[in-house]
């Protein structure tokens, strides 16, 4: 689903919910993220590893358009509670996706992102399905918004 890639930031600032940032790259430079060359507007689903110096607990920052091959939704409950919905072909686990991170979404391709909040999985499923005669792992995660 995403690209992994690892920065250094001078400061981690979180934006408020609804911040707009036009490209990947204006999102990580108001985090204050050491920006490497290449992310740019367009650019498909992505997460950031940052941390502000070595031996730091590293943190997460996703970039993802609604409605993309594995984002099902970015919703809001009647309750008010914030959801997103996402899907993965093969197994994952929590320690390999993260606990928690910050996450910025817009709705179609070349659209600003707007930073959405701080998310925390609720739930993680598997599911086993039958692909051309071979078993595969589904993943679905349930991320819920915690600010």
């Amino acid at each position: 689903m995403s690209l992994e890639h690892e920065q250094f930031a001078v400061r981690i600032d979180v934006p408020p919910v609804g911040f707009m940032a036009r490209t990947q790259a204006d999102g990580l430079r108001r985090m204050g993220v050491e920006i490497e060359e290449g992310v740019e507007a367009g650019q498909r689903n992505a997460a950031y590893t940052i941390c502000e110096s070595d031996g730091d607990t590293p943190v997460e920052v996703v970039f993802l358009t609604e409605n993309s091959k594995n984002l099902d939704l970015v919703s809001v409950a009647p309750t008010g509670r914030s959801f997103i919905l996402e899907h993965w072909d093969g197994g994952r686990d929590a320690s390999s996706i993260g606990n928690r991170r910050y996450t910025f979404a817009r709705s179609r391709e070349r659209a600003p992102y707007e930073y959405v909040g701080d998310f925390a999985i609720a739930a993680l499923f598997h599911h086993e399905v039958q692909n051309d005669e071979e078993d595969v792992t589904e993943t679905i995660a349930l991320w819920e918004r915690k600010n």
